[in-house]
């Protein structure tokens, strides 16, 4: 059987369509700029990686005459580096960009930057100061979760700060907010929406030994109170929910007054909290010891 002979193609005889998807991959392709490794589209470069020496990095503003705007997924995630520098020209900050830095002390998000992605700082164990600057509209899940943070100012341009965001900061004593802020308040360092319903974050390591819960809060957050050191909370007649491991792993905790109205209780909510031996609202509700709330 003769089969039709085929043409041979070349790439200045492909179909447009074919021809866009090459200069694509072309452009798409990581290149490496003085350790930077780095994509382009053409317009704009995103960091995708960090080849570079120890110490102090200065990341560049602009790569081969195109402005880095990103700092892309996990790019410099356990970088052997003391120091980082973010040009004012980067606007996106992404997944685990700069986690696991071992020994950065600080870092200032520059406010170009609109984005802080899931996880971007977590486990930086030397990082007790970042400076949020006012342009920042978003913070994702565990954005600075296990850093030794000592204090965090967030800014009036916040509206979004992801789940655990400041969780698991062992030298954490406050969280400020910009009284501008129009989606999130601090009371005596404690962070709040915007309306004061919703307990959102205790400062683990705020040296207090007793708190109460502000009067008109109704919700107490997930984690909120993960860790602390307190010995004593009392609990509004307002709240009537409280989160799954609220209160896990407060070892100084020995009371907490929870009133009737509380119509729900996350489980493990008191869990690693062994010295919890008063629970009650206005008539006597203790926690039963065998629930999941306290195992």
């Amino acid at each position: 059987m003769n089969f039709p002979q085929l043409k041979e193609r070349n790439c200045t005889t492909l179909p447009l369509p074919c021809l866009l998807f090459f200069v694509c991959a072309v452009s798409l392709h990581a290149q490496n700029f003085n350790g930077f490794n780095y994509t382009s589209n053409g317009s704009s470069v995103t960091i995708t990686g960090y080849t570079g020496g120890y110490g102090q990095v200065d990341i560049p503003a602009v790569i081969n005459g195109e402005p880095v705007t990103t700092i892309g997924y996990e790019a410099f995630d356990g970088a052997q580096i003391s120091g980082v520098t973010i040009p004012s020209s980067v606007t996106s900050i992404g997944y685990a960009a700069f986690a696991n830095l071992l020994y950065v002390s600080s870092v200032t998000i520059p406010s170009s930057v609109t984005s802080i992605a899931d996880n971007a700082f977590t486990s930086c164990y030397s990082l007790s100061s970042v400076t949020i600057s006012p342009g920042v509209t978003s913070i994702g899940y565990e954005a600075f979760s296990f850093c030794p943070l000592l204090s965090i100012t967030i800014p009036s341009s916040v509206t979004s700060i992801g789940y655990q965001a400041f969780d698991y900061c062992a030298n954490l004593t406050q969280i400020n907010v910009d009284p501008a802020n129009p989606a999130y308040a601090s009371v005596n360092g404690v962070l709040f929406d915007k309306a004061l319903n919703e307990l959102i974050t205790y400062p683990i390591a705020n040296t207090r030994t007793t708190y109460a819960i502000p009067t008109g809060v109704l919700y107490v957050d997930d984690f909120a109170f993960y860790d602390c050191s307190l010995s004593s909370v009392t609990i509004p007649t307002s709240v009537t929910s409280i989160g799954t491991y609220t209160f896990s792993g407060c070892v100084n905790l020995t009371s907490v007054s929870i009133p009737l109205n509380v119509n729900s209780i996350g489980d493990y909510a008191f869990s690693f909290s062994q010295h919890v031996t008063s629970a009650y609202g206005s008539g006597p509700r203790p926690l039963d010891s065998g629930s999941s709330k306290l195992s």
